[in-house]
């Protein structure tokens, strides 16, 4: 049973909150300022989580480690850093973190440690009863940080590092959907789809590509059916808004608007509270917005939220009840990251009106998946986990 919560980065002087959280839930707090010595205490025993200071010498080398073995799939990663901003928050996701906490809101981190289930997190074996969806790309990290995010979508995944494989197993009864690199070997992504659609196979395709590709593949692709390309600065979980999309068209035609990706901070809090945390939005529509975070709110609670909607100026402050939520872990074939949906209710003068405006001006035109600033940071410097993949 994991019983410890590992932190890599922080000085101990300064973990003072982080050992208080642990204690109030049983937990021990074990500190690391390498690498390598967190590596080998992995190998010892698995932690119920691990905590990285953002931006601390090392934190890319100790994330990589984690999301390089299939081992540590079930463990969560916490980024630790008390400017949690757009900026953060992009980075932790696209290194492989699930969330960022501030190391002094004691709130905070209890809220978030004591979702996590008190079981041991190493991967199981895949489960023959899950359905599977096809991983292909010659990069072994890559492969692992995507499978990573489908196991914990409640899906198997299954490796292949070649278009002949892939286009065998896109044909096979159990699979759902294919995620590959656009440069799959040897013959590339569209050689492999067209075959795959002569051969009959109608599931979904989403081809991950670099930005200076993406175009053109795109282009490569706009006669192939349900199929989608995502930008690989992307976080891996807008594969799961690919695949919903593609493959639940009717739920999209019974919405009023459409849900379209966005991300930025989010401050929010039960109504009422005293105390903000704050989560990132992964998508949005004219009536609502989910929100990641690894410590969800309940379904029925009032919460009010305070965020920069698309291409504005100003921020609104909204309020809306938790709809439903999504806990961390394998519980089931979800389409969404850990987090909680929001239907808005009300909001200051005014607010509600600037929300639905940003809204359909983004719908209609639609951007990067975060605010243009960041995300024009991240393409231009691109993280070395993804970069190795498909750069």
């Amino acid at each position: 049973m994991a019983s410890t919560i590992a932190v890599y980065g922080l000085i101990r002087s300064e973990g003072a909150t982080v050992r208080a959280a642990a204690a109030s839930l049983g937990l021990d707090v074990v500190f690391h300022d390498q690498p390598t010595a967190l590596a080998t205490s992995l190998e010892r025993e698995m932690p119920r989580a691990v905590l990285i200071a953002h931006g601390c010498d090392g934190a890319v080398e100790a994330l990589a480690h984690l999301r390089g073995h299939v081992r540590y799939a079930g463990v969560p990663v916490l980024g630790l850093t008390s400017e949690r901003t757009d900026l953060a928050f992009g980075e932790i996701y696209h290194q492989g973190g699930d969330d960022l906490a501030s190391p002094r809101s004691l709130r905070g981190l209890v809220a978030r440690l004591r979702q996590l289930a008190p079981t041991d997190r190493a991967a199981a074996a895949p489960d023959a009863t899950r359905a599977c969806a096809v991983v292909a790309g010659t990069s072994l990290r890559w492969r692992t940080i995507v499978g990573r995010m489908l196991t914990n979508a409640g899906l198997s995944p299954r490796f292949v590092n070649n278009v002949p494989d892939a286009v065998e197993q896109a044909c096979a009864d159990d699979v759902r959907f294919v995620v590959a690199a656009d440069d799959l070997p040897p013959d590339g992504v569209a050689a492999a789809l067209q075959r795959a659609r002569a051969k009959g196979s109608k599931v979904p395709w989403i081809v991950v590509a670099a930005a200076r590709r993406a175009a053109a593949v795109r282009l490569a692709l706009q006669s192939v059916p349900s199929s989608a390309v995502i930008d690989a600065y992307a976080p891996p979980d807008h594969i799961l808004f690919a695949f919903n999309e593609l493959a639940y068209p009717q739920l999209a035609e019974r919405r009023s608007s459409a849900r379209v990706l966005f991300g930025t901070a989010v401050s929010f809090r039960t109504a009422g509270g005293s105390e903000d945390d704050v989560g990132f939005t992964y998508n949005i529509n004219a009536a609502g917005l989910f929100v990641r975070t690894l410590a969800p709110l309940e379904a029925g609670q009032e919460v009010w939220l305070e965020l920069w909607p698309p291409r504005t100026e100003r921020a609104v402050r909204l309020v809306g009840r938790v709809a439903w939520r999504r806990a961390f872990g394998p519980t089931g074939t979800a389409t969404v990251p850990p987090g909680f949906g929001v239907r808005l209710i009300e909001g200051l003068p005014g607010d509600i009106t600037r929300w639905e405006s940003a809204y359909w001006a983004l719908a209609e035109r639609p951007e990067p998946p975060f605010r243009v600033d960041v995300w024009d940071h991240l393409s231009h410097v691109p993280p070395p986990l993804v970069a190795s993949t498909v750069g």
